[in-house]
């Protein structure tokens, strides 16, 4: 795979008093007021490159423009930090140029209709973080490793860190409206995109415990042999 497949993240802060954009989260941005002088976490907006264009997550759903304009329609104040490239379309995932593309937008379509929705965006449980990490997963992370639940380890942990504390301290309820999705699973919507059944993962998970339980039930056997064994040894000749 070549350069034409790095997908990049943009990341930029913004300031405390506003977290991702202007809107009426009034418990949310008063927990985040709080909380923010106290802990030192920062406030990010991100979106995402892929291919030739630029996608990002708002209220309104998720938006797309040319990767030339990428630094256009950013919330209020934002100020850029920096890109970074988290890797490349998977392999697994298509070969041609032409399957790059249609599997991109197949991908996309997904998230957009199912999870990232025109009214799903909520600023602790599904914002623009979580969008990018959830592309960026579903196109980079091979298949087998979805299955096993594995994360994208390139995506800064630090990006989300805000949101993630928010989202354990505060309601679930908080702040949401009529429309507005549940609490986002990265590795299981990213799974659902990439059209990796559910059950698969859940055999892989059992597959692999089971054959754990196997070895270990082995090891166990094994050593009670052995104790068998030396206790004939110790035990003095007749």
């Amino acid at each position: 795979m070549g350069e034409e497949n790095n997908i990049v993240l943009n990341i930029y802060e913004l300031p405390m008093s506003t977290p991702d954009n202007e809107q009426p989260y009034g418990s949310i941005k008063s927990f985040f007021s709080r909380i923010l002088p106290s802990t030192g976490f920062g406030v990010y907006h991100t979106s995402i490159d892929v291919n030739d264009n630029t996608y990002s997550f708002a209220v309104g759903g998720v938006t797309k423009i040319s990767v030339s304009n990428k630094h256009r329609n950013l919330p209020p104040q934002a100020l850029f930090k920096e890109s970074i490239v988290l890797g490349s379309i998977s392999s697994s995932t298509t070969d041609s140029p032409s399957d790059t593309a249609q599997s991109v937008q197949k991908c996309l379509d997904y998230l957009k209709q199912n999870f990232f929705t025109p009214t799903g965006y909520h600023l602790a449980y599904r914002n623009c973080n979580h969008f990018t990490e959830t592309l960026a997963t579903a196109l980079i992370v091979p298949a087998a490793d979805l299955v096993r639940n594995r994360t994208l380890k390139s995506y800064p942990s630090y990006i989300n860190r805000l949101a993630r504390t928010g989202s354990i301290v505060l309601d679930e309820s908080a702040d949401k409206t009529e429309g507005t999705s549940g609490p986002c699973d990265v590795t299981k919507e990213a799974r659902a995109a990439m059209e990796i059944n559910e059950n698969s993962s859940s055999k892989t998970n059992k597959a692999s415990s089971g054959q754990n339980g196997k070895q270990r039930k082995q090891k166990k056997e094994l050593s009670e042999a052995q104790k068998k064994i030396l206790a004939k040894l110790k035990s003095p000749k007749k």
